[in-house]
């Protein structure tokens, strides 16, 4: 089972995000089939991820399910391009924000946990106007690196003091497939403690 298939992709989100769900549910509110969404489920099941309960399904493991998206998604792949400039914490904001740049990785996380730090900015963004604008700025110290997204964000983007950044379970995902689960770590023990 490819979990970040894009149909898969979103059931497993929708299971991760929910916790507890029947599949009829699962299928109505994804719009997947109830066959893949039993097909998964089952396939959760049957490693441990998932538990049958009276009332339908419930994620028992989920770090352990979230260890599948690094199997298939290794975040280096999708990197297209780096960029070490010379700007302006401003400057760069006020970029990001005109190219509608989703904050990614550490980037992202900042916005959940207050003791995550990286200097190294981390963006999804195919637009052609924002690499424009970085390559041509003077070579510096800040560290931009562009993404390119194998799975869909739609339902993974909100908005926070005006960037668009990707929501917390999405940024749990993209830092275990970058190799960066300390950063991680903090936000699924708040997300899941039992």
């Amino acid at each position: 089972m490819k979990i970040t298939s894009s149909k898969a992709y979103t059931v497993a989100r929708y299971i991760l995000e929910k916790g507890k769900f029947n599949q009829l549910e699962a299928s109505r509110e994804t719009g997947v089939s109830i066959g893949l969404v039993n097909r998964i489920t089952h396939w959760l099941v049957e490693r441990g991820y998932v538990a049958k309960t009276s009332r339908g399904y419930e994620l028992v493991m989920p770090a352990a399910f979230l260890s599948l998206f690094p199997i298939y998604r290794k975040m280096e792949k999708l990197a297209t391009a780096t960029y070490k400039i010379n700007i302006k914490e401003a400057e760069l904001s006020a970029l990001l924000k005109k190219h509608r740049a989703v904050l990614c990785l550490t980037s992202a996380s900042q916005y959940y946990d207050a003791f995550m730090r990286d200097s190294s900015v981390h963006v999804y963004c195919e637009n052609d106007g924002l690499k424009k604008e970085l390559a041509s700025r003077l070579t510096g110290l800040t560290s931009v690196t562009l993404y390119s997204p194998d799975v869909s964000l739609d339902g993974d983007v909100e908005k926070k003091k005006g960037f668009l950044l990707t929501n917390k379970l999405r940024t749990m995902i993209d830092l275990l497939c970058s190799n960066k689960a300390y950063a991680a770590e903090s936000m699924m023990r708040k997300r899941w403690k039992k």
